[in-house]
This record gives C-alpha cells, structure tokens and sequence, in this order.
C-alpha cells in the first residue's frame, strides 16, 4: 500500500480517534516528500567527464588491494549498502573533483583511510 492509498484510508476512518496520529504522521511524511521532489535537480555530467562530480561511478582500490565501487549521488539518495554514497559524506567530499590515478584520503572513525582512483564514469554502476 502506498501513502496516497494509506491516507484515503485513514482519512475515511478519522471520527476514530486512534487514526489521528497516523494520519497526521502520513501527511508530515508527504510534505517531506513534495519538499524533496519540488527540489529535486537533474544532475547533468560535468565539462570535464575525467573529474568526480556529483553522479559519477567511482572505481577504487585500498593500500591492501581491496577494489569497491561507488556512485556519488544526493543526499537523499545515498545508500551505501547499495553502493550510493553522499557527495556529502567524508569520501564523496575528498572524491569530488579529483581524477583517475589520484589517491584520497579521508578520516573514518578507526583514524585515516587512502585509496586510489582507478576509474571515472557516468552512468549507473
């Protein structure tokens, strides 16, 4: 069941007074939404498709060898499990703007993290 479909519902049984938080909690959950939609921007590649920038898939590898995969994406969109990071997390900001070859470092909690840049491109993963 989507929002709109739980609102419908919610909405027709509003003399119950146990629906009342649910449907003040579904109308906060779609502002939010139409705030992020009405925001919402297309990210257009960058002039210059060697550098990092907001959408690009980022291939690296750690000092040990470990290759991982990344799409540098909003906010809103970030999901690290599914290989999406924040270009406002510490690694999408010491990723933006660099090139193919360039090593980064960047702190996590365990003190500082290098890798390396082994490939930039747009597109999806």
């Amino acid at each position: 069941m989507d929002l709109q479909e739980e609102r419908c519902i919610l909405g027709n049984q509003e003399k119950n007074s146990n629906t009342a938080p649910a449907l003040k909690r579904l109308e906060l959950e779609c502002q939010k939404l139409q705030l992020i939609l009405e925001s919402a921007v297309i990210a257009e590649p960058p002039a210059d498709p060697e550098k990092v920038a907001l959408g690009a898939s980022v291939q690296l590898r750690s000092r040990e060898g470990a290759e991982e995969a990344f799409q540098i994406v909003g906010v809103e969109e970030a999901d690290p499990g599914e290989g999406r990071i924040s270009s406002a997390s510490p690694l999408g900001r010491a990723l933006l703007n660099r090139r193919k070859g360039e090593k980064v470092h960047f702190r996590i909690p365990a003190g500082q993290r290098e890798l390396t840049i082994l490939s930039v491109r747009y597109g999806s993963l």
